[in-house]
C-alpha cells in the first residue's frame, strides 16, 4: 500500500474508533433522556386521568343527589295511590311514571358514570405501574450511562493522542481533502472489489487497479472521490507472497 495511503486509512481507523465511541456514548445518554421524557408523558397522563376521575366523581355525586329526591318523591306519590289519597287520581298517576322515568334515567346515567370511573381508575393503575418501569429503567440505563461512559471516556482520551499525531504526518493537501470528507460525514477511503469501488460500484480502470493494488501510486475513485485501497484478499495474499519470498 501507498506510504499515503497508509497515513490515510490509520487516519480513518483512528477516527472510525474515536466515532464509534461517541455514537456509543450518545447512544447510551439517548435512552437516559427517551426515559426521562416517557416519564413525564406518563406523568401528565396520571394528572388529566386524575382530573378525569374527579370530574366524574362530581357528577356521580350529583346524579345521586337528584335521584334521591326523585326515589322520595316516587315514593311519596306512590304512597297517595295505595292509600287512595290523591284527590286527582289520574294526574297522580301521571306525576308516579313521570318520576320513575327520572329515576331510570338517572339510575343508567350513575350507572354509566361508575363504570367510566372505573375504567378511569384501571387506566391510572396502567399508567402508575408503567411509570414505575420506566424509572427503574431509567434507573438503570443511568447506571450503565455513567459506567460505560467512564470507560468511553479513557478510550477516546488513549486513542486522541495518537489520532492527533496521525493527522499531523499528512501534508497540507491530504489533510484538506480528508477534513472535507469529515466534515459531509463520509468515509475518506474505498476498498476496490473486483473491478469496482465498493461504495459507488463505479468502474475502475485496470492500469489504475493495478497501481493501487501494487501501493506505486495514490489514485481516486472517479465516481465517489474516495481514496482508493487495495482489495483485503489481494493485500493479503501479497502480504504472504512476500513473506515467501523472504
Amino acid at each position: 500500500m501507498h506510504p499515503d495511503i497508509q497515513l490515510i486509512a490509520r487516519l480513518w481507523s483512528l477516527d472510525s474508533e474515536v466515532d464509534q465511541a461517541r455514537e456509543r456514548a450518545a447512544s447510551l445518554k439517548s435512552v437516559v433522556t427517551d426515559l426521562e421524557a416517557h416519564i413525564e408523558e406518563l406523568s401528565a397522563q396520571l394528572e388529566t386521568t386524575a382530573d378525569k376521575v374527579s370530574e366524574t366523581e362530581s357528577r356521580e355525586a350529583a346524579i345521586q343527589v337528584e335521584l334521591d329526591k326523585y326515589l322520595m318523591r316516587t315514593k311519596r306519590t306512590a304512597k297517595l295511590l295505595d292509600g287512595h289519597q290523591a284527590v286527582d287520581f289520574v294526574t297522580v298517576e301521571k306525576q308516579l311514571e313521570q318520576c320513575k322515568a327520572h329515576v331510570d334515567r338517572l339510575e343508567g346515567d350513575l350507572l354509566a358514570e361508575m363504570e367510566g370511573r372505573e375504567v378511569l381508575q384501571a387506566h391510572t393503575e396502567t399508567l402508575e405501574s408503567d411509570r414505575a418501569q420506566a424509572r427503574e429503567d431509567k434507573e438503570s440505563a443511568h447506571t450503565e450511562w455513567v459506567s460505560e461512559g467512564r470507560q468511553i471516556r479513557t478510550q477516546i482520551e488513549t486513542l486522541w493522542p495518537t489520532r492527533q499525531a496521525a493527522a499531523a504526518e499528512l501534508n497540507r493537501d491530504l489533510e484538506k481533502r480528508y477534513t472535507g470528507f469529515r466534515e459531509r460525514k463520509l468515509a475518506p477511503v474505498s476498498e476496490l472489489k473486483g473491478k469496482f469501488c465498493r461504495s459507488c460500484h463505479v468502474v475502475v480502470q485496470d492500469q489504475m487497479r493495478l497501481e493501487v493494488s501494487s501501493g506505486r501510486r495514490v489514485h481516486t475513485c472517479r465516481g465517489c472521490s474516495r481514496w482508493l485501497l487495495p482489495e483485503p484478499e489481494q493485500e493479503d495474499t501479497e502480504l504472504a507472497s512476500d513473506g515467501a519470498g523472504e
